[in-house]
């Protein structure tokens, strides 16, 4: 089920990153400029990972190019290995950089990506697909100065958007998918106990006084996102019954 629906989002993003770009073609030179194929790459490696992201970044230019001949053969091959960069890369830094603010790691991560990308788009035109005719002031020209309006838009979307997203659990993140399923593992071998060993382990976290109401936590006092994010967190683990057994200890 998981797969498929990253496969189903994956197919998503490549469809906006076919259609998306025509709506810049009557501008000259809109494609370098704007960059529009880049953002559902990018926020298809924040949504199903690298490996999605990649095949993203791979398939988007590619069906382009067969379908609308955007972009022209020459661009064609530095293209689709920056784009399929920007995807594997926003997929794996996602996971392995960890910071308490989302806000601030999406941009963490998309930075770092698009550095990542121009990078290698920059080395591959000098080594492979345009060797001897490639300079420095080329790639810096293509890969900053031109697309400077691309980048902004970028930067102003794409963290924020992604935010929302995850905010509105349409991204759901691995780590908790994670540590539900052990949680809910642990429940499912020994139900009989579950009320007990969760009860057991919010006093042990936080003050019998913060455990109010059946159906949700609120705090007392001044407390942290952290406690907050693993309240949450545990009400999509514990029954209503489990958690008015806490209530009633």
């Amino acid at each position: 089920m998981k797969n498929t629906r990253k496969l189903v989002l994956t197919a998503l993003f490549i469809a906006i990153g076919v259609v998306l770009p025509q709506a810049f073609h009557t501008i000259p030179n809109a494609g370098s400029i704007f960059l529009p194929m880049h953002i559902p790459v990018l926020v298809c490696g924040f949504a199903c990972g690298p490996l999605y992201g990649l095949a993203c970044g791979i398939l988007t230019p590619l069906l382009s190019h067969l379908i609308f001949s955007m972009p022209p053969t020459p661009v064609l091959p530095g293209m689709l290995c920056e784009l399929a960069v920007y995807g594997f890369m926003t997929g794996l830094l996602n996971r392995i950089i960890r910071m308490k603010n989302r806000l601030v790691k999406n941009y963490v991560v998309l930075i770092l990506s698009m550095l990542a990308g121009r990078i290698t788009y920059g080395i591959l035109n000098a080594l492979v697909f345009k060797a001897g005719s490639y300079s420095m002031a080329a790639w810096t020209s293509a890969a900053f100065i031109t697309a400077i309006p691309g980048i902004i838009i970028q930067l102003l979307l794409i963290p924020i958007l992604v935010d929302r997203l995850y905010k509105a659990n349409l991204f759901r993140n691995r780590q908790n998918r994670c540590m539900k399923q052990r949680f809910s593992n642990g429940i499912e071998m020994n139900k009989e106990n579950a009320p007990h060993r969760a009860s057991s382990l919010y006093v042990r976290l936080f003050d019998r006084d913060c455990l109010l109401g059946f159906d949700r936590l609120l705090f007392l006092g001044r407390k942290n996102d952290i406690q907050n994010a693993v309240l949450e967190f545990c009400l999509d683990i514990f029954s209503l019954d489990i958690l008015a057994d806490i209530e009633a200890s």
